[in-house]
């Protein structure tokens, strides 16, 4: 398989790239078993003021054919109207689910809302089994058997707070996808992967603001592995186009680009030690004590010393930078299980 494909001095080394047809079915199966056991725990309803403003959004599209949220799940826009300050991606994908509840509403006379809750959460469980999968396929693709990826898959899917979250409407399962499958991509390193990946990284900004850290993590990868500069930069121009599309976004509703989630006074470069220190080991929602399989990670790290290095330091680097850009804030939990804004590295 071709590295470069016109990237010069591209690194020629013994790296396993792709997937074989029978390790994508087995993933796959892995994938599509654990949804169904998801599926069989799924509440019956959503209960965060987030979620609820994210599926608004879609219930508004399609049953009103606006952006428009209630006035409890949002803010004032340019033009008086109330409109979410949450994420687009997970509204996006959810318009389906949300006209399909419209029409079994209108048949049934049973309320919207509540069928839409419903529905909308086989998204993020179906996003989570994927995810999982998607962490075979990486073991395998830095080199593991295939024991060590199903492990490894199951060991995310149901020994972490991916199990806990895969119940609910948030943005992270769908983050975490984006994320794991961007590194995938990145590390085959072939032109077309790398197109792949950064349209990944354009959709992780739309899907959550910090997945602004995955495409300038893959170009620092790429770059570190001796591909062209021209091949290099292309991640980094995957999330600099997410960010220009959520940018316009904004403007079009508030009129200013800047209005991502929580407000921009809730930041402070002086949280940021207890803040990384609560995310990983406070013992209220520590990533150490909810997620005991990535401790793991370390031995990992030290087996990656013999092939696959630049691999590790890309995942090491993602994590980091998603921990520092979540320790702004002084999360205190509230009623959140475990540490959630990492979830989006914990796949990898």
């Amino acid at each position: 398989m071709n590295y470069s494909e016109g990237g010069s001095g591209a690194l020629k080394k013994n790296f396993r790239l792709g997937a074989s047809p029978s390790s994508l079915r087995r993933s796959l199966a892995i994938a599509v078993g654990l949804w169904l056991i998801y599926l069989a725990f799924l509440p019956p309803g959503m209960y965060s003021i987030d979620a609820n403003s994210m599926l608004a959004v879609s219930e508004s599209v399609v049953a009103n054919h606006t952006l428009t949220v209630p006035p409890d799940l949002g803010i004032p826009g340019r033009d008086g109207r109330t409109y979410s300050t949450w994420y687009p991606l997970l509204s996006v994908l959810a318009l389906p689910l949300a006209y399909a509840a419209l029409l079994v509403s209108r048949l049934s006379g049973l309320p919207f809302h509540y069928l839409a809750a419903v529905l909308a959460l086989v998204l993020p469980a179906a996003l989570t089994a994927a995810s999982a999968g998607l962490v075979a396929l990486l073991t395998l693709r830095m080199g593991g058997s295939w024991k060590g990826a199903w492990l490894a898959a199951l060991s995310y899917a149901l020994g972490t707070v991916a199990l806990v979250y895969a119940r609910t409407f948030f943005a992270d399962p769908l983050l975490a996808l984006l994320a794991i499958a961007a590194l995938y991509l990145a590390f085959g390193r072939t032109t077309r992967e790398i197109l792949g990946a950064a349209c990944l990284a354009a959709l992780a900004v739309l899907a959550k603001p910090t997945g602004v850290v995955v495409g300038p993590v893959l170009s620092a990868y790429l770059l570190a592995k001796r591909a062209s500069l021209r091949q290099s930069v292309i991640p980094s121009a995957g999330t600099a186009l997410g960010f220009g599309l959520y940018a316009v976004y904004n403007i079009v509703r508030f009129g200013s680009p800047l209005n991502f989630g929580k407000p921009w006074s809730l930041f402070r470069l002086g949280a940021i030690p207890s803040g990384a220190l609560g995310l990983v080991a406070s013992p209220g929602w520590g990533l150490i004590w909810y997620c005991p399989a990535v401790v793991l990670a370390l031995w990992g790290f030290r087996k990656a010393l013999r092939g696959y290095l630049m691999e590790a330091l890309a995942i090491a680097a993602m994590f980091l930078a998603c921990l520092l850009l979540n320790s702004y804030d002084e999360w205190y939990g509230g009623w959140a299980w475990g540490p959630r804004y990492l979830l989006p590295v914990i796949p990898a």
